[in-house]
């Protein structure tokens, strides 16, 4: 299967890359993957179980609950209206596993996995397979040169989001979740993907452009139109209109209904202030606005050791990537060892 110019959609959870994803979906041009494949994620658990084979790769991206989502269910919920009831599992799966079967599982592992998962994607859904096709993973940027060396005219939309924003709204979900999560685990993670995301921006403006979700949401038509220009493809006004498998899609916020099908407008508002501790905002304020060098400040050390030895091994690796891109083998032991999110 024959691919040119992918297109990868990326950013810490909860900056609106699912947005982003929808509002691509039904441009004619795009075939637009509806949920999260996270395949270094899976390719980790499948080193970690000394699996060798595509079809042990396959048992265990079947079983992943973003992939499942789409096995024939159809409701609303958290993450909008989902609508998957028509979608033949069966034969995405079976199409999956028949493409890698004549592959070198040594060779381009991944590639051929990501490959196999659209080409049954259009095949079930009968979309036409000149088009782009656009996947969105948070996290997609640790991955950047894994997939320019194999896709060298790939592109990424990097989607940003203030962090105070950010925070409050990750926090919900974990409440939602019943999963503590540290203030410090959350600086050290927004960080270390905003500094890699402004580098790649910076050295490689052709493949990587960071959106603001503040401008996509209060200035749509122009940040849209401004993304339209950077991947190359006409202005429509579908671009206006969230969809999900070209379907209706009303999750422009994971905790509020849409009114409408179109991208509400964001402002920042009193409910942060109730989520957000007062510490926790100064952390954020000293840490991520100002720009505090964390190593040189005890109290992270004694509130949460394991992150503060994290942000201090990261950043050190995040300093060889940059000089040295071979380095990425590090960065993707990192994220994967120690989860990110």
């Amino acid at each position: 299967m024959k691919i040119s110019k992918p297109i990868f959609i990326c950013g810490h959870i909860k900056t609106g890359t699912s947005l982003m994803a929808s509002l691509l979906d039904s441009h004619e041009q795009l075939n637009v993957f509806p949920e999260e494949l996270f395949l270094f994620s899976k390719y980790s658990q499948f080193r970690k179980n000394n699996s060798k084979s595509y079809d042990d790769y396959w048992s265990i991206f079947f079983e992943d609950i973003q992939v499942k989502k789409m096995f024939g269910n159809k409701a609303q919920g958290l993450f909008g209206n989902v609508d998957y009831s028509n979608f033949d599992a069966d034969s995405f799966k079976d199409i999956c596993v028949e493409y890698t079967k004549t592959k070198d599982p040594n060779s381009k592992f991944l590639q051929h996995v990501f490959e196999a998962v659209f080409f049954a994607f259009n095949k079930i859904n009968k979309l036409n397979s000149s088009n782009r096709f656009v996947e969105k993973t948070p996290t997609n940027e640790f991955n950047f040169f894994y997939w320019i060396k194999a896709y060298p005219f790939a592109q990424f939309i990097y989607m940003k989001r203030d962090p105070f924003e950010v925070y409050s709204s990750v926090i919900k979900k974990r409440s939602i979740e019943k999963n503590h999560y540290s203030i410090y685990n959350f600086i050290v993670n927004y960080l270390i993907s905003v500094k890699l995301a402004s580098y790649l921006q910076k050295y490689y403006p052709n493949n990587f452009k960071i959106i603001e979700l503040i401008d996509l949401k209060n200035q749509t038509e122009y940040t849209i139109s401004e993304i339209g220009k950077f991947l190359e493809i006409k202005h429509t006004p579908s671009l206006l209109m969230p969809t999900k498998l070209g379907k209706e899609w009303r999750g422009n916020s994971m905790f509020s209904r849409n009114n409408s099908n179109s991208v509400e407008s964001e402002s920042y508002n009193d409910e942060r202030d109730k989520i957000i501790k007062k510490f926790e905002k100064q952390l954020i304020h000293n840490y991520i606005i100002k720009s505090k060098k964390v190593f040189l400040d005890l109290n992270f050390i004694r509130n949460d050791f394991k992150n503060y030895l994290k942000v201090i091994f990261s950043n050190y690796w995040l300093k060889q990537f940059i000089r040295k891109k071979s380095k990425l083998i590090l960065l993707v032991i990192i994220f994967n060892v120690i989860p990110p999110f």
